[in-house]
């Protein structure tokens, strides 16, 4: 047997395809780490220049003084103004978001009064708040700004009903003092937003719970898992919510490059018999002291190798071409999973990260380079098994489309619904009502076994004498 999957081996290297698949995957491999590093990372500016530029050349022509054209140069200037206020500070700044966030409303103000209002007292109490905003933005403190927000919003509350939006508002503020989370591009000031909206969405929910359907059900547990995942970061400083960088990366590898895997995969399993028939070495295959399901089994047990093997080299070059590109520094944080049976989150080095997101693509691997080696041995055609094989997997995102947008419920006992075992990893709910990890596994290993059986069964009874 050894020998048979060592011959095998040896022929698959001698392929000229495998080669071409992983030069294009390399090159496929730089271009996403240039993505992530060039554009997801870039932070636009709040205004574009083109409509920067269209504002000064619509300015020119409008009469402040012309009561119909008043409010229209008012929100020009008050933009313009802002735009150039701002564009003072790195983009990155806090500076920068507290003058697009309350700068904003201090310019209006003055420039409403100037305008329109035109009233000397109100003018220059207008331009005192905007010189003291200026004075606060240059002093470089921005707990001020917290503060004083914090403060507004209990003054607020103590004059109306305290909802569970302003609730969560009130928290959200006071954890950005008490964690020392500071406005503008960071990863902390990001995690705390998205800990604010997910926290919204599951108080909503678990207020209102009564004919909740599954999808609101799914959705309540996205948003607590994000929610837990964010104030993970919050509370531990650790940057686990981003992908553009060498430990995003690595653990998103899988399903980023999964096309890749699929063909890579394809082109060997797709060819694997039906070439030794179309070339006629069946003959000098099968005239050796093997029976026949050894010589099939040794041949299977090499498509399942290629597998190994892509994925390996896949994560390979996401290691060398992430690590060029952005650094070792991120590989410390460890790969963060929230369990919902548990209610609590769990940490894992990298390496499980990456192993238990694998395996949770696996069966996609597996079942794809099994219809495709399945097809070649039965009708000993390679065109049609690649074919089938990749249109087969295509289809599969239309078939989930269906199944989990419009709840098709006997969709579930088709394999593609079920084959990405992660959704059922930690106790989340499946991304289909009514399946569970064992359903999934047992629905795998059934269909896995009917495309292996009439394979192993068709080749035992080939003939080959007109080969």
């Amino acid at each position: 047997m050894s020998s048979l999957i060592k011959n095998e081996i040896i022929k698959i290297f001698k392929k000229k395809s495998i080669y071409v698949m992983l030069i294009v995957t390399f090159a496929f491999t730089i271009l996403t780490n240039v993505i992530y590093k060039y554009i997801y990372n870039m932070n636009g500016d709040y205004f574009s220049e083109g409509y920067i530029e269209v504002l000064e050349e619509q300015q020119k022509s409008l009469n402040p003084d012309n009561p119909e054209e008043v409010s229209i140069y008012i929100n020009n200037k008050t933009d313009l103004d802002t735009y150039n206020l701002a564009k003072q500070y790195d983009k990155d700044s806090w500076q920068y978001e507290i003058i697009l966030n309350y700068g904003r409303n201090y310019i209006s103000d003055l420039n409403y009064t100037t305008y329109q209002d035109k009233n000397s007292d109100r003018i220059a109490e207008a331009q005192e708040k905007y010189d003291e905003f200026l004075k606060r933005i240059n002093e470089g403190n921005w707990r001020t700004f917290a503060e004083e927000e914090l403060n507004n919003m209990k003054k607020n509350i103590a004059l109306s009903e305290e909802d569970f939006t302003t609730k969560v508002q009130l928290e959200t503020l006071q954890m950005r003092l008490d964690y020392n989370i500071e406005y503008g591009n960071n990863y902390k000031n990001a995690a705390l937003s998205r800990y604010s909206s997910n926290k919204m969405q599951v108080v909503d929910y678990e207020q209102n719970t009564e004919n909740r359907k599954y999808r609101e059900q799914k959705s309540y547990q996205e948003a607590k898992e994000d929610m837990e995942k964010a104030l993970y970061v919050i509370k531990n400083d650790k940057d686990i919510l981003n992908n553009s960088n060498l430990r995003g990366t690595l653990l998103d590898m899988f399903s980023e490059y999964e096309l890749f895997i699929i063909i890579t995969v394809v082109l060997i399993a797709g060819a694997i018999v039906s070439e030794e028939f179309n070339k006629g070495t069946i003959k000098l295959l099968l005239v050796k002291p093997y029976r026949r399901t050894k010589i099939l089994f040794a041949k299977f047990i090499v498509v399942m190798l290629t597998i190994i093997f892509i994925m390996l080299a896949i994560g390979i070059m996401q290691f060398i071409v992430g690590g060029i590109f952005f650094g070792f520094d991120s590989l410390s944080i460890p790969a963060v999973e929230y369990n919902h049976n548990t209610g609590s989150i769990v940490e894992m080095n990298l390496v499980q990260g990456m192993l238990l997101n694998a395996l949770g693509r696996l069966p996609i691997y597996i079942l794809i380079g099994t219809l495709a080696f399945a097809i070649s041995a039965i009708f000993t055609n390679t065109a049609v098994a690649i074919t089938i094989s990749i249109l087969g997997y295509m289809a599969s995102q239309i078939i989930n489309q269906l199944a989990f947008s419009f709840d098709i419920a006997w969709l579930k006992y088709f394999i593609t619904p079920n084959w990405e075992l992660s959704q059922f990893f930690y106790g989340r709910l499946p991304n289909m009502q009514g399946t569970s990890l064992l359903f999934a596994i047992t629905l795998c290993i059934g269909y896995f076994l009917i495309m292996i059986i009439p394979a192993f069964m068709t080749f035992k009874k080939k003939n080959i004498k007109n080969i």
